[in-house]
């Protein structure tokens, strides 16, 4: 079985992160920090990136969700030497989220 190195993983305006890009290496890596540093956040932008469905995953302001405001994961990783990018990018705009996931260049879009 062939395995799939993840290379970083980036997000922006995810839930309480304005901007975050974390970059591994080939061998094994660890994730610690103190509680409320972003670590399972970190964890649900890969999972929503991936299209799992994350609950609470919008920026808040207050008790209000932020409209107008792009919304990104980004996991790089490497698969049989070869390099991908997947991109999910969301937009709230009068209450209306559009969604687009890309593949290196290809991309997909729905709305909800």
């Amino acid at each position: 079985m062939d395995k799939i190195i993840i290379n970083s993983i980036e997000l922006e305006n995810f839930k309480g992160i304005k901007h975050i890009k974390v970059d591994f290496n080939n061998s094994a890596n660890i994730i610690a920090a103190e509680c409320g540093a972003g670590k399972t956040t970190l964890y649900d932008g890969y999972k929503w990136c991936l299209g799992v469905a994350t609950r609470d995953f919008e920026p808040i302001n207050g008790n209000s969700v932020v409209d107008n405001v792009t919304i990104l994961a980004r996991v790089e990783f490497t698969l049989k030497s070869f390099n991908f990018a997947l991109t999910r990018r969301a937009v709230r705009k009068n209450g209306r989220m559009t969604t687009k996931i890309a593949l290196n260049d290809y991309e997909f879009t729905s709305q909800r």
